[in-house]
């Protein structure tokens, strides 16, 4: 069976934010999910769900099965309901996913100007190169252009996907070595899967797991493996009785002091989940102005491509245009 996509983060904070609601109305899971109007693919999903709780699965195997939650939300979730009411998780997902949809929506927003530009400017480039060759057919100079810029949107769009089904293991060990060895770009992707380590690790904690039952299921949050593969050493010297401070103060991609600081404060005084929860919280405010600092500043080293390639072409026009030099 192919593997279902997941969620994205719009459809899993309306999903969470509808359940939370529901939840805190007393309405038992099986009604609350058929009273969920949301769009596809989730009606098709909650569907799935269902037809698995009706055989006695429970309700956090019965969305992971069904692709509506995620292995860490159907963990959380089940820690949860044994702990009495879902209501918190429900409500702490859709808040988080609700502030990632909003951030990857506007860094979208400020890339569709120069793309259109790019677009604009491409077309008129094919058009030139099929009046000026008659050899050319205007709709292969029209699509060739779109077609690059089409298969780049796409590989973009779908990095992740692309990248975690390569065939040799060797082939995304390079590129996400070189993803963490690029100025900038390092700077966000070792951020973006640190934090989703400490959030995680903090949400399990708080919802009553061990260090060691949590560790494997946060590690697992990281989508780069080369980070992933240096987190997991953190388990083995937690079983040889080593604090988490301890474990990770020698970690590559751990170079920010207070953190160590913050951990021995939430080691000492019994606040670890909560001080977990709240350095992610700032790290992810830090991704957000960085990210917000590249949608400023990537348009404009896309306007400048686009300014040259339309330049370069006109100038190359023009001087192909001008009578060739010889002597009688």
């Amino acid at each position: 069976m192919e593997k279902q996509k997941l969620l994205t983060y719009n459809d899993r904070a309306d999903l969470f934010g509808a359940l939370a609601k529901l939840e805190n109305a007393g309405v038992p899971a099986d009604t609350a999910l058929a009273t969920i109007r949301l769009s596809e693919p989730i009606p098709a999903r909650i569907a799935q769900m269902r037809k698995l709780l009706a055989l006695n699965k429970d309700l956090a195997a019965a969305g992971l099965l069904s692709n509506l939650f995620t292995p860490l939300e159907a963990e959380l979730i089940r820690v949860s309901i044994a702990t009495g009411s879902p209501a918190l998780c429900y409500e702490h997902f859709s808040q988080i996913y609700a502030e990632k949809a909003k951030l990857k929506a506007n860094f979208k927003s400020q890339m569709n100007a120069p793309i259109i530009m790019l677009v604009v400017s491409s077309l008129l480039h094919g058009i030139i190169d099929s009046m000026k060759d008659n050899s050319h057919s205007l709709l292969w100079s029209l699509s060739r252009p779109l077609l690059i810029l089409l298969f780049f949107y796409q590989l973009i769009s779908r990095f992740n996907d692309w990248l975690s089904g390569l065939p040799s293991s060797q082939q995304r060990h390079t590129i996400e070595n070189i993803l963490i060895t690029t100025p900038f770009v390092k700077k966000i992707v070792i951020k973006q899967n640190t934090t989703n380590f400490f959030e995680s690790l903090g949400l399990m904690l708080e919802a009553g797991l061990t260090l060691q039952e949590s560790l494997p299921k946060a590690t697992q949050t990281m989508d780069n493996l080369i980070i992933r593969r240096e987190f997991s050493k953190i388990l083995p010297q937690i079983k040889m009785n080593k604090t988490l401070s301890e474990s990770m103060s020698k970690l590559k991609f751990i170079d920010n002091k207070n953190l160590i600081a913050l951990l021995i404060v939430g080691e000492t005084t019994g606040t670890l989940p909560k001080t977990l929860s709240k350095f992610a919280g700032r790290e992810n405010e830090k991704i957000s102005a960085d990210l917000e600092a590249a949608s400023k500043w990537i348009p404009k080293i896309a306007y400048g491509i686009v300014v040259a390639i339309i330049v370069y072409s006109l100038l190359k026009n023009q001087a192909s245009e001008l009578p060739s030099l010889g002597v009688e």
